[in-house]
């Protein structure tokens, strides 16, 4: 069995809370910081798991915890997963629950005047196309809850995410210098049930349910990770976001970082240093006057305890 979070360490959190109520699934954890009285800035994080697997308590998320340390609120969501719930299922969710924090902002003692998304992996995938899809209709539920409250967002941080489903494999075959045939060939892979088809088959149905095809003037400021050893994602998948972004803002708004040695989910991106140069990010998007309510201390380490039975069940009458 493994580890998750040891929430007993955050002495004022809110657990379990229903953004929607179709799966047990949508669940979302808030955690408050214990220094100032609030209401705090938020931050939501959306965790991977190749859509099928993953939950917002788990150990390889626990370093994103420790910005609670420095005066941010966190927010962790849980999603429906494949291949139970077929896209557009996941982004669905993620954008209820950002709904849902916002009609619920006074009880919950939170700031979401601003709000920045970060995710890894699928989770980066799900948030980069919120962040694509945020000052439109499109890929959106509303009958979930909280129709008359935007979704609209501030910032971006992708850990080592896809952009594009349809190229997943031609980008892998490029960055290794051999064909790589992961991802969109057959239905054993996530990304194929996730959607509910060989991506191959519908190539052009495949992107639409990425952030590329949505990507224009009002994107919001982006910060990319991602490891050029990562064998999953290949890292040309953000070179192909960063790209497409920069044809529209210029490098102080998006940001790439590649990490030369580092692989898929790599500890290189959970360090200290790391998670500092990401609340460097999130300072400049929350404190944009260079004023901050608390000042930055050092980084505590985070307590895990033994993990909880995750539910991967869909249905809740």
């Amino acid at each position: 069995m493994g580890k998750d979070l040891d929430v007993r360490q955050f002495p004022h959190h809110f657990l379990d809370l229903a953004y929607a109520s179709d799966s047990k699934m949508q669940r979302l954890d808030v955690f408050l910081p214990d220094r100032g009285e609030g209401p705090y800035p938020l931050v939501i994080f959306v965790h991977g798991g190749g859509w099928i697997s993953g939950g917002r308590r788990e150990e390889c998320i626990s370093s994103v915890f420790k910005i609670v340390s420095q005066g941010y609120a966190i927010a962790t969501v849980d999603y429906r997963l494949a291949p139970d719930w077929q896209w557009p299922a996941q982004i669905y969710d993620v954008k209820a629950a950002i709904r849902y924090l916002k009609a619920n902002n006074k009880s919950l003692n939170l700031d979401t005047n601003k709000i920045v998304l970060w995710g890894n992996s699928a989770g980066a995938h799900i948030v980069s196309t919120v962040a694509a899809t945020a000052y439109s209709a499109k890929l959106e539920d509303l009958t979930m809850g909280n129709p008359c409250i935007p979704c609209r967002i501030d910032g971006l941080i992708n850990w080592y995410g896809s952009v594009d489903l349809a190229t997943l494999d031609e980008d892998a075959s490029t960055s290794s210098g051999t064909r790589v045939t992961l991802h969109t060939t057959t239905m054993n892979s996530t990304s194929c049930q996730l959607l509910g088809y060989v991506i191959t088959d519908h190539p052009q149905k495949a992107t639409a349910a990425s952030a590329l095809p949505y990507i224009d003037e009002h994107f919001v400021p982006t910060l990319i990770q991602h490891g050029k050893k990562d064998r999953v994602i290949s890292h040309l998948q953000s070179v192909k976001f960063y790209e497409a972004l920069c044809e529209h803002y210029d490098d102080k708004k998006v940001i790439l970082e590649l990490f030369e040695n580092a692989e898929h989910g790599d500890p290189a991106f959970k360090t200290n240093q790391n998670i500092n140069r990401c609340l460097d990010f999130l300072d400049s998007i929350y404190f944009a006057d260079g004023v901050r309510p608390v000042p930055r201390t050092l980084l505590p380490e985070i307590k895990l305890t033994e993990s909880s039975t995750q539910i991967h069940d869909s249905f809740e009458s």
